[in-house]
């Protein structure tokens, strides 16, 4: 169980360093974008097709630390109330409904990596640049999603159910009430 807690996190650290490395890089794209055309009418030509990779990328690799803070997909006007075994129960469903989504997608996203480097795929922008690269780094995004998940649901089987529902922990003042967020 301590290697899965350890293989769970080195995902979630990895994959939120690698995020806010590409985030950084589309900010400052952006940045030098709006500078070249604000100040010397030019452009660099890719940065709309350079930051919708980097969303893609993004989105993937920042995933697991989304799911690890319980903010990816919850309706948490239901979710806030259960406690005990049926939020255990609810936990690993929805966690297993994830997995079996995103296997889906690396399948069908690793094909299409597969069809993109056989056909050498370029972008269409001035630096002709090979699609095999930003679909490559989602596809690693996915895996570790992947990783993620499976760990994920190991724990949740391990985890004692919860005692209190998040509402209860609220009341007692052991946590933010969930009314007050968003």
């Amino acid at each position: 169980m301590e290697f899965v807690g350890k293989v769970k996190n080195a995902t979630i650290r990895l994959s939120l360093a690698f995020a806010r490395i590409i985030l950084a890089l589309m900010s400052l794209l952006v940045m030098v974008e709006v500078i070249l055309r604000w100040g010397f009418s030019t452009s660099t030509m890719v940065s709309t097709d350079f930051a919708a990779y980097g969303m893609g990328i993004v989105f993937y690799w920042g995933a697991c630390k989304a799911i690890d803070d319980d903010v990816f997909v919850r309706m948490d006007v239901l979710y806030d109330s259960y406690k005990g075994k049926f939020k255990k129960v609810i936990n690993i469903i929805c966690d297993f409904l994830l997995l079996i989504f995103n296997s889906n997608i690396f399948y069908y996203f690793f094909i299409l990596l597969m069809n993109t480097i056989e056909r050498d795929l370029r972008a269409t922008n001035i630096y002709q640049t090979p699609l095999w690269i930003p679909r490559l780094l989602v596809l690693l995004g996915i895996l570790l999603l992947e990783i993620y998940l499976v760990c994920r649901i190991i724990e949740d089987f391990h985890k004692q159910p919860e005692q209190y529902s998040n509402r209860e922990l609220a009341k007692m003042g052991l946590q933010k009430n969930p009314e007050e967020e968003g």
